[in-house]
Parts: C-alpha cells; sequence; structure tokens
C-alpha cells in the first residue's frame, strides 16, 4: 500500500508513511480511513514521511478534494499542525504547494516541509522518541 497511517497513542501524534507511487486516491483514502479511527483525537500533530515516494503523482485537484474531505469529516481535526517529510526538489515544491493551499483554508491543518526528520518533530512540538532498550 503506497500510503498508510499509524497513530502513536504515546506521542499522541499521526504518522502518515508514503512509498512507491503516490496517487490522488490513495491519498485521500488513507485521510478518510484516519478521519474515521475512533483513536484520532483533535488537534493531533501529523507526521508525513514521503522519502520513499518514487513519484508524487498528487495535484492541485486532489488536495482540493482532501480539503472538501476534512471539511465535511465527523471528526474535524482542529487546529493542528502537519509536518511532510520529502527528499526530492520536485516534492520539496509539492509540498510547498500544499503548504500554500493549506495557509488558505481553516479547514487543513497548519503544513510545512522539512527534509530533516529531527526538524519536523520539533516544529510540530514532539517530544523526543524514548532510548530503545539495549
Amino acid at each position: 500500500m503506497p500510503m498508510s497511517y499509524q497513530i502513536d497513542l504515546d506521542r499522541k501524534m499521526v504518522l502518515f508513511t508514503a512509498s512507491g507511487t503516490l496517487t490522488n486516491e490513495e491519498m485521500i483514502d488513507c485521510i478518510a480511513r484516519l478521519n474515521a479511527d475512533s483513536d484520532l483525537e483533535v488537534g493531533m500533530p501529523t507526521l508525513t514521511d514521503a522519502r520513499s515516494v518514487t513519484e508524487m503523482k498528487v495535484t492541485a485537484e486532489g488536495f482540493k478534494v482532501l480539503a472538501e474531505r476534512m471539511q465535511n469529516s465527523e471528526t474535524p481535526r482542529g487546529a493542528s499542525r502537519a509536518a511532510l517529510l520529502v527528499t526530492s526538489e520536485g516534492n520539496i515544491m509539492l509540498g510547498k504547494l500544499l503548504v500554500a493551499y493549506s495557509d488558505h483554508d481553516p479547514n487543513m491543518p497548519q503544513y510545512e516541509v522539512f527534509t530533516d526528520q529531527a526538524e519536523a518533530e520539533s516544529w510540530l512540538g514532539l517530544s523526543p522518541r524514548p532510548a530503545e532498550p539495549d
């Protein structure tokens, strides 16, 4: 599956993981599954790790549909932040389109694009991950 999500209840956050070719439909379907998840809490920050995406086929029209679905969701996100973690220049530019789109839509989280996971997590206000036991 090119896009999936996990709700981390310990860190009170949502983690999306995307890989391969990501399309509008896959992104919108994944967001719809998240919005129907009873563990989703209002205001949870979101980190989308798209570093393994090889081809981004998400378009401005896809962002528009995404915003409409979020607006009509039974579980509104509320004021929240969403970080998009990418590596390629093309995905950075598409991410900046999402940032611009979300700046004009109060139903969408506040987005920012990052190439460094620690910076993204800091901007989201997440506490550092607990150390793995030896």
